[in-house]
């Protein structure tokens, strides 16, 4: 395990987490990046837990791009661009699990692709400028007991093949739909 001490650190490359680690955040850790992108997640079982992350950049602020069973637990995530990306190379599976994160403001909340099955339980997605959460490209994540609210497009976005197991969410306030719900499904 590795703690990532109070303060406020201001990163211009990206953290990458290519080893089997979890890093955790003592209270008031903050991170702060001016690139693409603040952590990409690229080991099968590394752990983020507990850090505030802002990316004052149109990116991804957290992506989860490996197979196997990576977390992200008990973070708060701003972004201009995607607060967490889950997109497994084309030839993997991957099955994430993100839980009691606060993400947004953002453009959008969470984005899951590809052959991701991931589990995204418990998190506030809030005050997304677009879609709160995005599934495309065969994607089956298991959605469980979240709250999108305030978002500009619709609560949840699913497009070409992506397929939730939906438990339990909540929807308020989110736009493009007159119920102020909002799920929107386009198969292409």
């Amino acid at each position: 395990m590795l703690e990532l001490p109070p303060g406020q650190y201001q990163n211009t490359k990206p953290i990458v987490i290519k080893r089997n680690v979890s890093l955790v955040g003592s209270s008031g850790a903050r991170t702060q990046l001016s690139g693409s992108f603040i952590f990409e997640i690229g080991a099968e079982y590394a752990v983020l837990r507990n850090v505030d992350v802002v990316n004052s950049r149109r990116f991804v602020a957290v992506h989860l791009r490996c197979a196997g069973r990576p977390r992200v637990e008990g973070c708060r995530i701003e972004s201009r661009g995607i607060g967490i990306l889950a997109d497994p190379p084309l030839d993997a599976e991957s099955i994430p699990g993100v839980s009691n994160c606060r993400i947004g403001p953002a453009w959008q909340g969470l984005v899951v692709a590809g052959r991701c099955k991931g589990i995204f339980e418990g998190c506030i997605i809030s005050d997304c400028r677009s879609a709160g959460i995005r599934l495309r490209n065969d994607a089956k994540p298991v959605l469980r007991s979240n709250v999108i609210i305030g978002c500009g497009g619709p609560g949840l976005l699913t497009w070409n093949r992506a397929s939730p197991t939906m438990e339990e969410n909540t929807f308020i306030h989110n736009s493009k739909n007159s119920d102020g719900g909002g799920t929107t499904v386009n198969d292409q």
